[in-house]
């Protein structure tokens, strides 16, 4: 199932709706149209995610120009990227955070079969062992809150 790109504004809580809605301005039109949504919560919010998006990246001074809250956003949509090395340099900018918003972008990223993309996830989410780490309990909320989402979206998160 394809998504538009205005579904992608459905990715992320909707008090990020006006940031979600200026950064796909500034993206290129996609090649294709973003694929197979899946949902989870995010808190008490459903989000649906794309499992791929087809759009070039955007040279780096848009991505400068863009507030620190856009350019996370931008890095959890092309987190999600038909390329996986486009999928790994993005994921290394949101995986060190702890707002739970981006836990379910890097959450399907240790699903997937890129070895450098899961080696990123080892090194970048290292305070996970750290018994009441901001990291471990936002990752810990969101695995409660998904029982399922270790599967990924083929077994139905």
């Amino acid at each position: 199932m394809a998504m538009t790109d205005g579904d992608l504004v459905a990715a992320f809580p909707h008090q990020l709706a006006d940031d979600v809605r200026a950064v796909l301005a500034v993206m290129p039109e996609a090649r294709l149209a973003p694929a197979s949504p899946f949902s989870v919560y995010v808190g008490d919010e459903a989000v649906t995610l794309p499992y791929r998006i087809y759009q070039d990246e955007l040279p780096v001074d848009v991505v400068c120009s863009l507030t620190a809250a856009q350019q996370a956003i931008l890095h959890c949509l092309y987190s999600r990227h038909c390329d996986g090395l486009v999928r790994q340099r993005h994921l290394e900018h949101i995986a060190t955070s702890d707002e739970p918003w981006l836990v379910p972008f890097v959450v399907q990223l240790a699903g997937e079969y890129v070895v450098e993309i899961l080696e990123s996830i080892r090194h970048r989410l290292s305070d996970l062992t750290s018994k009441r780490s901001t990291q471990r309990l936002a990752y810990g909320a969101f695995i409660a809150r998904n029982p399922g989402s270790s599967r990924g979206p083929s077994t139905g998160w």
